[in-house]
Formats: structure tokens, C-alpha cells, sequence
């Protein structure tokens, strides 16, 4: 597998180069991209399935949703792909699933044992890749967090959940010391980590370093936006909804095939006009992310120190409590 050319990815240089490599016969590289949550990992999986250099498959390996895709692909002409591309945001902070498939309640909190094992397995099974890891500030991480909670059929409101969870579960998940610690071990130089306020303020800027860092020489199209925020009217009433679901008078199948069908709809795009309408007839108190922020925000200091010298890191020093 290659390593990367000589070109900049902020103030960084490699010097081994792709060309060189690809001439030798090599094929393309493995990028795993390992998150975290909330922080463009929707948007990067669109460019990435879009882009002419790039083999994605949505919850696939490597570019592979199976291994007679892979088997076929041997006798493709593949001279246009440079890397293939594996994408879960889950491999940074693996959760406890619920044996039903429903997230909306706390299994286990986060566990960084979890974690190291999921990074040790991918360099076992992949001791050349390339790991991208996008993180996403602390400062609007609480509210985020919450909106994705909701979306998975979550039940509790802002202030009760922030009550309810144990501040390391918090802390452990995001804890970027720890886990750009564990993958830099691991993978050394070929661990690229990316700011989401980057993609967030300019995203034809993150898209331009990624590419001069992966060494792609085509520039597709950027992703319209994905999975906008939820509205005050949303936040307010999904917990509502998944609340009568759950007490829906039900045969136990049905119930559940219920609950999926929501989850599905929330997942997708929701109930906004239903949210709007039902907020109009019977307004619900708005949930204040800003005030349950300040609450929890500052158990988060000092768990990005590794990132306070990356180069594209610089204008977001605040967001990550390192100002």
C-alpha cells in the first residue's frame, strides 16, 4: 500500500512518494476514517461515495460491501482509484448496542478499553492505513450530542439526561488526548486529524486540505448539507413521541416494528411540520442547550492538549478549552 506524496496537510510534510509507489505495481491505499460523532462524518461519507478516486461503500470495508465485490474488482480496470475508504464513526467511541437495535437509553457508559481494542484490531488487520479523525469542539458538542440522542428515540429531556449521565461517560467518549494517543501509537505519522468548525465555517477549504493530503487529483463536488440540526420544535416534542410509542397499547412485535419504523423516519429527516404543528397547538418549554452546556462543559478541559499544536487547529483553540 502507498504512502503519501510530498505535499503539505497544514504546516506538515511527508516525503515518500505515491507516484513512486504506484509505479512499483502497488494498488491504492486504505483510509479509515473513525469519526467522531457528530462531526461531518455524513457529509465526508457522501464525498467519499461521490468521489471518482475514491471506492466507498456505506457500511462496507474498504471500499467493499463484500468480498466477491472485492474478488470481481480484480479483474476491473482500477488505474482511477487511489484510495478505498472505510467509514465508521463508531470505531473512535464503539458503543454497548441495544440487543433490539434502539439506542435511545444508556447501555454501559463509554468505555476507553473499548476503544483501544477497536484501534488495536484495525492495526492488525490493516498495519499500513492511513486514519482520518475529525473531532468536533466542546463547546457545542453537549447540544449536538443531545439532538442525536433524540433522533434515536431518547426520552429525556436536556436537563433530566444531564442529570442522569455520569459525567466520565461524557468525558471518556470525547476524549481526544486519549484516543489521538492511541491511533498516533499505532499508526505514527499516518494518523491526519481535521477540526469539524473547519468543515463547518468553510467546507470548500477542509475538502481542498483532505485532497492535497490524500493526493487526489480530481475535485468532485461538495456534499449539499446533511443532517441539519434539529429545531427548538423537534428537541421539544421527539421525546414526547417516543414516549407515547413506547406506551403504545401494542402487541410486543408490533411495538417494535413501530419503534423501528420512527427511528427510521427520525434518522432520515423526522417529523419537523408534525414538531412545528404540535409546538403551535401545545408550546413546550424550548430546550436551552446553552445553559445545560455551561453546566458540563468544563469537564472536558484538558482532554485535547494533542491537538493544540496541529496547524488547522489555531482559530479553534477556544472551542476545544484550550485558550
Amino acid at each position: 500500500m502507498p504512502s503519501l506524496g510530498s505535499h503539505q496537510f497544514g504546516d506538515r510534510t511527508t516525503s515518500n512518494s505515491l507516484t513512486d509507489v504506484d509505479a512499483s505495481g502497488h494498488g491504492p491505499g486504505h483510509l479509515i476514517h473513525v469519526g467522531y460523532p457528530k462531526a461531518g462524518s455524513t457529509f465526508l461519507q457522501s464525498w467519499f461515495a461521490n468521489h471518482p478516486e475514491i471506492a466507498y461503500e456505506p457500511s462496507g470495508i474498504a471500499g467493499y460491501r463484500t468480498i466477491w465485490e472485492m474478488v470481481d474488482a480484480t479483474t476491473a480496470d482500477g488505474d482511477a482509484i487511489r484510495w478505498h475508504v472505510t467509514s465508521a464513526e463508531a470505531l473512535v467511541a464503539p458503543p454497548e448496542r441495544r440487543a433490539d437495535g434502539l439506542v435511545g437509553e444508556v447501555v454501559a457508559p463509554a468505555d476507553p478499553r473499548r476503544r483501544a481494542a477497536a484501534c488495536a484490531r484495525l492495526g492488525m488487520l490493516f498495519p499500513t492505513a492511513h486514519v482520518l479523525m475529525v473531532t468536533r469542539g466542546f463547546r457545542s458538542i453537549i447540544g449536538s450530542a443531545y439532538s442525536q440522542y433524540v433522533r434515536e428515540g431518547g426520552v429525556l429531556s436536556l436537563d433530566a439526561l444531564a442529570k442522569a449521565t455520569d459525567p466520565d461517560q461524557l468525558t471518556n467518549e470525547w476524549d481526544y488526548d486519549h484516543a489521538v494517543t492511541l491511533y498516533r501509537k499505532t499508526f505514527g505519522d499516518r494518523l491526519h486529524v481535521l477540526p469539524f468548525e473547519l468543515l463547518r465555517d468553510d467546507p470548500s477549504e477542509f475538502v481542498s486540505v483532505l485532497q492535497n493530503r490524500l493526493a487526489l487529483t480530481v475535485h468532485a463536488q461538495l456534499p449539499t448539507r446533511l443532517n441539519p440540526a434539529l429545531s427548538q420544535a423537534e428537541l421539544a416534542w421527539y421525546p414526547r413521541l417516543s414516549t407515547v410509542l413506547r406506551g403504545a397499547p401494542l402487541p410486543g412485535r408490533l411495538r417494535a416494528r413501530a419503534q423501528r419504523a420512527y427511528l427510521r423516519r427520525t434518522r432520515a429527516g423526522g417529523f419537523p411540520r408534525l414538531a412545528r404543528m404540535l409546538q403551535t397547538l401545545r408550546p413546550l418549554e424550548p430546550v436551552d442547550v446553552q445553559a445545560a452546556s455551561a453546566a458540563v462543559v468544563d469537564a472536558f478541559r484538558g482532554r485535547a492538549e494533542a491537538l493544540r499544536d496541529e496547524p488547522s487547529y489555531g482559530p479553534y483553540l477556544a472551542d476545544y478549552l484550550l485558550d
